[in-house]
């Protein structure tokens, strides 16, 4: 049973983790490629609910199964602890934060389509506060998955 929990556990990081670190490019071109905006944000954002967030929460479910099946004590392995925090931080962020932002922005670039609509696409700037704040929590959040990456892998202090 552990191979398996870890194998499933293994996975969905790297495939419920791994395309979120393509999301600042995406980013990138549709401020330079306006007329892609709303396609590459449209894409962002079905990668973001259909593949990521689900897989991450199937990352949370095996990593308690394994915790709980292995009967790790958390107090002698303050590496599991903290990394718990930091998944639950960018669980919580990514549900509650880049989701609904993400909503807001492919919203105004629907409205700035409309007749007598102000600057376009990424120009808009409401959408670019929108982004920068988006880019901004999206750099701690990758760079939270690369420590907790870090503390999964090197387990600093574990015990038994």
């Amino acid at each position: 049973m552990f191979a398996f929990l870890l194998s499933v556990h293994i996975l969905a990081a790297i495939i419920g983790l791994g395309p979120t670190f393509s999301f600042a490019f995406l980013a990138i071109m549709s401020e330079k490629q306006p007329a892609a905006a709303r396609a590459l944000q449209e894409a962002i954002l079905v990668i973001s609910t259909r593949l990521v967030i689900p897989l991450v929460v199937i990352l949370g479910l095996s990593g308690v199964l394994l915790i709980s099946n292995t009967h790790v004590d958390l107090s002698k392995n303050p590496w599991l602890g903290a990394g718990i925090i930091l998944y639950v931080l960018v669980l919580a962020a990514a549900i509650f934060y880049q989701v609904p932002v993400q909503k807001k922005i492919l919203a105004r670039l629907g409205a700035a389509a409309g007749p007598g609509a102000g600057p376009a696409g990424m120009e808009d700037p409401q959408v670019r506060k929108l982004a920068n704040g988006q880019r901004m929590v999206g750099i701690a959040m990758g760079l939270a998955v690369v420590v907790t990456a870090v503390l999964m892998v090197w387990k600093p202090g574990a015990g038994a």
